[in-house]
């Protein structure tokens, strides 16, 4: 039997719970389908017309932000409907490996994002090579880095984990294995520490942004591809800090925190860690409003069945006539 804490800390109220549920719902829909989109319009149709380097990095993050949506959002769904853990006692170390494995890389992405995008604006001449090839290489390195990560934890944590009505999900029980949170207060200290890297690295970029606009005005012939490119990588860094800021705050209090109120690790820590499912799916609507390329990709089934469909109706219209 899989330990719990009490139902006192699960959602009491019905509508609320019918919103968590929908919103959950939409998350899961909105990453398999959009990031679906972003590796077929990617790989195969080259709807991207950014950077090569950026390109196979926001391939990777749409397979991390997949993964984490089905490890987190479904096992969540099902749970918050049953009101209970009922997908059995293996998938409980599975969700937990794939939790803590895709939510760090992603994070991991994000930096290598932002920084390389830096890089590449202030050292053009260094990082001029910079291709496919390589940054596949830099993205492996980190899938197995934070698979390393994720296993470790898990064989730390292996017979402390419990289900958390709180957020209706598998959590580790730290207090249990007699660490005094020293685990659990390292890694949330590495997630504050890539979201300075990414607020730092992003701040820096707005300023080749605001450059790069002024340049436009002037002269938009060989500016504007350029803009969009900083622009795509300066939402999603913005998104990303917004969805995880809070959820790093909760984490790093409740580690020195002996007797918080039963709201923080209720209500708040529910809305924290449910809030950061909104980087795993902002990045496909940031590219539709960034990357005009990729937008008439997403928008051209659209136009090829109304273009079917228009000259059918002109022409019932003049046999009408």
């Amino acid at each position: 039997m899989l330990p719990t804490n009490d139902k006192k800390f699960g959602i009491q109220s019905d509508v609320e719970k019918y919103i968590w549920i929908t919103y959950l719902v939409f998350v899961l829909l909105s990453s398999l389908i959009g990031d679906t989109v972003i590796l077929i319009a990617s790989t195969r149709f080259s709807a991207f017309k950014l950077n090569k380097f950026i390109v196979v990095i926001i391939q990777h993050i749409a397979c991390c932000d997949m993964i984490a949506s089905l490890a987190f959002t479904l096992p969540s769904i099902t749970s918050m409907v049953a009101d209970r853990w009922v997908l059995g006692g293996f998938s409980v170390y599975l969700e937990r490996f794939l939790v803590h494995f895709s939510f760090p890389l992603t994070s991991v992405f994000v930096c290598v994002l932002t920084t390389s995008k830096l890089l590449l604006l202030q050292c053009p001449h260094r990082t001029r090579f910079w291709a496919e090839k390589e940054a596949h290489l830099v993205c492996i390195i980190c899938w197995v880095l934070a698979g390393f990560y994720s296993g470790l934890k898990l064989l730390h944590y292996k017979h402390n984990v419990y289900f958390n009505y709180a957020t209706y999900d598998i959590d580790y029980n730290s207090t249990a294995v007699g660490d005094n949170k020293l685990f659990t207060t390292v890694s949330d200290s590495i997630y504050a520490i890539m979201v300075v890297v990414v607020m730092v690295t992003t701040a820096c970029t707005l300023r080749f942004l605001f450059e790069a606009r002024t340049v436009a005005r002037r002269a938009k012939s060989g500016t504007t591809m350029r803009w969009q490119g900083l622009l795509t990588v300066v939402l999603t860094a913005v998104v990303y800090c917004v969805s995880t800021i809070p959820w790093t705050v909760h984490g790093i209090t409740e580690a020195f925190l002996t007797d918080p109120p039963k709201y923080f690790n209720t209500t708040l820590k529910r809305a924290a860690e449910y809030l950061t499912m909104l980087s795993v799916i902002s990045n496909f609507y940031i590219y539709c409003v960034t990357v005009p390329t990729f937008r008439s990709f997403v928008l051209s089934p659209f136009v090829a069945l109304t273009s079917s469909v228009s000259p059918s109706q002109s022409q019932d219209v003049s046999q009408g006539t």
